[in-house]
């Protein structure tokens, strides 16, 4: 007579799986942007890593410490302010003749007693502007929170010195009351993105040729006059030529103008307008819009309208 046989338990499934795991062996996988961190930490050059958070990069920088066998120090510069970086002022008996030494920080005090190890600067991008930017002067307007520990004395804090932008606006007959408001909008917000410092902040409408060059009270009172042809490169010029020279150069237009031929000697942002692609011409099929030069920063305004 057949006889039926019974099924496995879950017991002898599990034990059979159990068995299959202790003879089969693990390889790690290679990878190759772990190998050239690796590669540029044993060199001891500088590494920039990029990328959104929860990706692994902290963890990899620890992984990769311990297979090195080096200390990691980790500094979060969001939440750190200038002077945790470049260090405070510590005036000796005699300032004329010594000068004033910086106290450097305490991560970087224990760095240089190791000898050796792998400093981890995180949260860059968020870090604000003063750190960012380094500083450049101290200033007893703001003073450093670390005065709080020193009874009886007022330290400085660094501060950074905010740029002087000066923004060139297209006003040519091809640019529409909306997207000249929207200009002004941006001058708003680079006048709060230099600490409200309205005085660092001027404007240059430009169509065929620039117009009178307007100094920031309020945005909404600067009159863009224009409506002709399209030609920036008077507009830049114009500029450039204020005395002092600007450390930005912004342009707001739709792209539709002749550029420069060479960098200005400052950094230069252009904002376009968003407008739906343009290839050709009905009269000139053979026609190419002009693109912002390499040199140039650009940016694109919110989604083309109409």
């Amino acid at each position: 007579m057949p006889t039926s046989l019974s099924a496995p338990s879950p017991l002898d499934i599990a034990a059979d799986l159990l068995a299959l795991l202790r003879d089969t062996t693990t390889e790690p996988r290679s990878d190759v942007q772990l190998e050239a961190l690796t590669l540029a930490v044993s060199a001891d050059l500088p590494v920039l890593l990029w990328g959104e958070p929860g990706i692994g990069k902290t963890a990899a920088l620890t992984q990769l410490a311990a297979a090195l066998d080096l200390p990691l120090t980790t500094v979060i510069a969001s939440v750190h302010e200038p002077s945790d970086f470049s260090g405070l002022p510590v005036v000796g008996d005699d300032p004329a003749e010594q000068g004033v030494p910086m106290a450097p920080p305490d991560w970087a005090v224990r760095l240089v007693r190791a000898g050796r190890g792998l400093l981890f600067l995180d949260e860059l991008s968020t870090a604000p502007p003063a750190v960012s930017g380094s500083g450049d002067d101290y200033s007893y307007g703001r003073p450093s929170r670390r005065s709080a520990g020193v009874p009886g004395a007022v330290l400085p804090s660094l501060r950074r010195t905010p740029p002087r932008v000066s923004v060139v606006v297209d006003t040519s007959g091809s640019v529409s009351d909306a997207e000249l408001g929207s200009a002004l909008l941006e001058v708003t917000a680079i006048s709060r993105a230099v600490g409200g410092r309205r005085d660092l902040v001027s404007v240059v409408p430009c169509d065929a040729a620039p117009h009178e060059v307007h100094r920031l009270c309020r945005a909404e009172g600067i009159p863009l006059v224009g409506g002709g042809g399209t030609d920036l490169r008077a507009g830049v010029t114009r500029a450039l030529g204020a005395r002092p020279r600007p450390d930005v150069l912004v342009v707001l237009t739709d792209g539709q103008t002749r550029w420069p031929s060479s960098r200005p000697p400052c950094r230069t942002v252009v904002g376009l307008f968003p407008r739906p692609p343009r290839r050709t011409r009905e009269e000139d099929p053979e026609y190419r819009p002009d693109t912002p030069p390499e040199w140039a920063r650009v940016v694109t305004g919110g989604e083309p309208q109409g």
